[in-house]
Formats: C-alpha cells, sequence, structure tokens
C-alpha cells in the first residue's frame, strides 16, 4: 500500500458503531486486522445481538478468519481460500468442515490475526468496555 501517482491507496479502515432502536448509540468497536476486520466485526456483533454475550465475552470468544487472497494465504491455498479457526471451538466442527469440502487450518488459541477493542452504552448512560486478550490492549473510561 504505496501512495503514488495514478494509483488509488488500499485501506481496510473499518470501525463501526451500532444504535439502539431509539438512535441512541449502543456499541462503538474496532480492530486492526487487514483483510480480516471485516469478519471479525461480524463476529464480534453477532456475539453481542444475537448471542446475548457481554462485551468482553464476545470479544474473547474463539474466531474464525477465511484468506484467499495473494498475500493472505500460501500460493497453493489462493484459489479456494483457507478457513483458519482458533482451535478453542470443538473438534466436531473442524471435522464437520474438512467433511464438506473446506480448507481449514487449526489456530493455536488465542492467535487470530486482530484485537478487538469494544465499547457499550447502556440505556443508563453508563458504559462497558472490552479489551482484546489478543493483544497488550487496555479497556478504561475517562
Amino acid at each position: 500500500n504505496i501512495i503514488e501517482p495514478g494509483k488509488r491507496p488500499a485501506h481496510t479502515l473499518n470501525a463501526w458503531l451500532a444504535t439502539n432502536e431509539d438512535d441512541s448509540l449502543a456499541y462503538v468497536g474496532g480492530t486492526p486486522g487487514g483483510h480480516v476486520q471485516v469478519q471479525t466485526n461480524l463476529q464480534v456483533i453477532v456475539n453481542l445481538v444475537d448471542l446475548k454475550m457481554n462485551v468482553q465475552e464476545a470479544i474473547e470468544a474463539p474466531r474464525w478468519q477465511h484468506l484467499s487472497e495473494t498475500g493472505q494465504a500460501g500460493a497453493e491455498e489462493a484459489t479456494f481460500g483457507t478457513l483458519e479457526i482458533e482451535n478453542r471451538v470443538n473438534s466436531e466442527t473442524f471435522v464437520e468442515l474438512k467433511s464438506r469440502g473446506h480448507i481449514v487450518k487449526e489456530l493455536e488459541p488465542w492467535d487470530h490475526a486482530s484485537r478487538v477493542q469494544l465499547m457499550q452504552r447502556y440505556p443508563n448512560g453508563t458504559m462497558a468496555f472490552g479489551s482484546d486478550p489478543r493483544s497488550a490492549g487496555q479497556a478504561a473510561g475517562i
């Protein structure tokens, strides 16, 4: 990603926010992680909204990432891509995905590429913060 004449610079800025039904702020989140950011943000939002996890649980849940572009995975994996999953997911999940033809790579327990930071604002105005244990981040309110 180099700035030069005639080139459109790539970026992966994918911070997000979500509102409540009354349009008040509910969550603000984001992560570094290149092409994995959107996949990570989706997983965290599903954990919060659909699975009703608190902010720290949503961040700490096991993650997956699908790598398919040159430079993201090895050359032999570039055609169909590789689904990488932290090995804290039950082993039956790996077996089932492989039986369906997926190329699956087992990651170490906390080895996913992204590092989420997240804030939740409750209707009464109090806030909860979460920080990803996959990095040296810290959640703090000021």
